[in-house]
């Protein structure tokens, strides 16, 4: 396999005000979903080079855009997350399936099928800004500040029947 498309790639976002998965409608680009260690330096004034250890992670910002449309009751949820500036559960189901994710009957665990790959993280919309450029439509460079570790969940069965959890906390 040469790689996975990004056509078909959608963002889903836990509404935990209101009990629901949410798809956010119309995103054209996602991008710095990272983590980069820091660094521990252990060099040793004998030393000719600098060392260094692994350190702690530091969540970058996770970056979309979207055609902004006040109408899209999605971007209005994304839009409430960040008036309210809590966090929540991200998923980016890959192109590699079709499936949605779903919530458990307590609406706060979340079921990821496994016949698609996953990124799953929490975070905190940082920014939502309105951009209004002439011959074009308004568009919104959405930012999440993401906290706290980024799982890669890769697709583990080729058929729509299994299905993977994991806790919305």
């Amino acid at each position: 396999m040469s790689g996975v498309k990004t056509q078909g790639t959608q963002l889903y976002m836990h509404d935990r005000q209101n009990g629901e998965i949410v798809e956010v409608g119309c995103i054209d680009s996602l991008d710095g979903i990272s983590s980069p260690r820091d660094q521990i330096e252990t060099t040793c004034l004998a030393n000719q080079d600098r060392e260094y250890e692994a350190g702690l992670r530091t969540p970058g910002a996770a970056t979309f855009t979207i055609n902004t449309d006040l109408q899209d009751e999605s971007h209005i949820a994304v839009y409430d997350h960040y008036d309210r500036g809590d966090k929540t559960d991200f998923f980016v189901g890959w192109s590699d399936g079709t499936e949605a994710p779903s919530l458990e009957s307590d609406s706060a665990s979340v079921t990821l099928p496994e016949t698609r790959s996953w990124i799953r993280f929490e975070a905190y919309i940082s920014e939502y800004p309105f951009t209004f450029n002439q011959n074009d439509v308004v568009q919104s460079s959405v930012s999440a500040q993401i906290s706290g570790r980024i799982n890669a969940i890769p697709k583990t069965a080729d058929t729509d029947s299994g299905s993977g959890s994991t806790s919305g906390s």
